[in-house]
């Protein structure tokens, strides 16, 4: 994989040479470099589109991103044109022999952290607003976008209109999702995980790093045995899809995207490969979901997003007010995110989705999402039909 993006980096620097050094690829395993050229202090970082992103779609991303700089957000990344041309509508997107899309963009220092202070926070979600303000009059190159974390959509080749009104498929998919696991709940799909092939890069044997996953599968079908999870199940899938405004959003704006400099102001927004058209609400209960509150003992309480964050979130409402319905998908979707994230990793390994360049960040997240589980049980049953 070195190789292939030593080459690909010849779209850029042309012979100019450069040095490579991989970063982490987090959990889906694409390959992502920091490069730097030789005599120069500069760095930027070079990262290859997911398997299944079109190169049509990949252009649309980095229209986005030059739509949201325009107006003003630099903690978004600069996408660089081939060549480093001046030409405003030089092509950004190299394609590498297997047809696979590559980007390059300016690196951005910074630190993620999962217990941000109320003023790391605040900031983090004026920007988001402010984000969202600008993308409302940007449109979408499909009705729904694929997006490999949270919807799974199929996309459409149909273009959308800037802003439209319809039930959030993030939502949809959830519910969905609820009545396929009550119908075939984790035990039934225990023995798949058993005979699982489960690449090993970084650590352990293949055989203990599948003994750990069933560690954790079975973990879950214990809780939620014990604690009602078919009821909860059965609340979900009682949730009505309700119209609110869609627009081009981020979607993956957690918290290993969100970057804060040593004296703690947000640096970067980085990794918008997984932004298409959804409800801002999921991008607000994505990234406050994945936080701890530095001024709370806890996040593992009953309390739902919008109160848990309640002086963040009217920071993000004095720019972009919520509707009473985003209002009610920031819930939906903050109590709904242990039960999803964990069927979500065990569909992945059973089905060979993910390759595991570091099974250790996929059990940590697994750990995470199962500590979460007991009071999102809980939670889930007080939603509303």
């Amino acid at each position: 994989m070195a190789d292939e993006a030593r080459l690909i980096c010849d779209a850029w620097f042309g012979r100019r040479h450069v040095v490579l050094r991989p970063l982490t690829s987090g959990y889906s395993g694409a390959s992502v470099h920091v490069v730097q050229p030789e005599e120069s202090a500069e760095q930027y970082v070079l990262k290859q589109f997911g398997s299944r992103v079109s190169l049509h779609q990949a252009r649309w991303l980095h229209d986005l991103v030059r739509h949201i700089r325009a107006h003003g957000i630099s903690q978004i990344p600069e996408v660089i044109p081939l060549g480093f041309s001046d030409n405003p509508a030089a092509a950004s997107i190299a394609v590498d022999a297997g047809g696979r899309a590559w980007e390059l963009a300016r690196f951005v220092p910074g630190r993620a952290t999962d217990l941000p202070t109320t003023a790391q926070a605040t900031e983090a979600v004026e920007t988001l607003a402010r984000i969202h303000r600008i993308t409302e009059s940007f449109p979408g190159p499909f009705d729904m976008l694929q997006c490999s974390m949270t919807v799974g959509m199929q996309q459409s080749p149909e273009p959308a209109a800037p802003q439209v009104r319809r039930p959030s498929p993030a939502m949809i998919y959830r519910i969905e999702r609820a009545k396929q696991l009550l119908a075939a709940p984790w035990e039934s799909r225990r023995a798949k995980l058993e005979t699982t092939p489960v690449r090993d890069v970084e650590s352990g044997s293949a055989a203990d790093v599948r003994r750990r996953f069933l560690e954790r599968f079975d973990s879950a079908i214990k809780m939620f045995r014990r604690l009602g999870g078919a009821e909860a199940l059965g609340c979900v899938t009682k949730v009505e899809r309700i119209p609110m405004p869609l627009q081009a959003v981020l979607i993956d704006v957690w918290r290993e995207n969100v970057l804060f400099s040593p004296s703690g102001g947000l640096s970067g927004i980085v990794d918008l490969h997984s932004a298409g058209i959804e409800t801002p609400a999921l991008d607000v209960a994505r990234l406050l979901g994945s936080w701890h509150r530095a001024d709370h003992d806890s996040r593992n309480d009953v309390e739902s997003l919008p109160k848990r964050w309640e002086d963040v979130l009217a920071a993000y409402e004095r720019i972009r007010p919520l509707t009473a319905d985003e209002r009610y998908a920031v819930t939906f979707f903050g109590v709904t995110s242990a039960i999803h994230g964990l069927d979500n990793w065990f569909r992945w390994v059973i089905e060979g989705q993910l390759a595991f360049v570091a099974p250790e960040h996929a059990l940590a997240r697994i750990d995470e999402l199962l500590s979460d589980l007991p009071l999102s049980l809980q939670a889930v049953a007080g939603l509303r039909p």
